[in-house]
């Protein structure tokens, strides 16, 4: 297939961040996009509180949200035939995460424990196929799904003048993509 394609995208983003009381502190923000190919206005708001228990840096908790888009590049708008589907909408989740961080002194080193747990609702999204090393998007198809899992990282100078991290991350997706169906035999 032969396709010519023109694009412009506006992007924009603002942010606030506030404390409220002693212990907690809010940042909101809104990024907004524009896509003239699918002409999709998108506002994305996003929500981070923090509490800091201590009011030091020793520990700090975090809850934050956020509907996240992304709009499609030309390989999520062609399809396995080359053709240019004009169809495609961006793709759009809704993201629940909870972390903390805590910092010691531990082994002779400053050394810092994170951990997070999320939810992703992943509420319209291009399905693709992978084809050996080629990620084959289908652009004709939509489908919905989620990401769940649990992430916890230890980092610190174990080795003087060197910052290392040690991750151990669980994660759960799953995808179903619209009108489709199968049978158990």
């Amino acid at each position: 297939a032969s396709n010519t394609l023109t694009t412009n995208r506006i992007s924009g983003y603002i942010l606030n961040t506030s404390d409220i009381g002693e212990h907690f502190t809010l940042a909101s923000g809104l990024r907004f996009n524009y896509n003239s190919f699918t002409k999709e206005l998108l506002p994305s708001p996003r929500l981070v509180l923090t509490y800091n228990p201590k009011k030091e840096k020793d520990i700090i908790y975090r809850f934050a949200s956020g509907y996240y888009v992304q709009t499609p590049f030309y390989r999520e708008l062609r399809g396995f035939d080359g053709q240019i589907n004009s169809d495609v909408k961006s793709q759009k989740s809704l993201h629940f995460i909870a972390s903390s961080d805590y910092k010691f002194k531990s082994l002779g080193t400053n050394l810092r424990f994170n951990t997070e747990v999320y939810y992703k609702a992943l509420l319209q999204l291009t399905p693709y196929e992978l084809e050996n090393l080629r990620v084959r998007y289908n652009a004709g198809l939509t489908s919905k799904g989620y990401a769940a899992g649990l992430d916890f990282s230890i980092s610190g100078e174990f080795v003087r003048d060197l910052e290392s991290s040690f991750r151990l991350s669980l994660m759960k997706t799953e995808e179903d993509i619209n009108g489709d169906s199968f049978t158990r035999t």
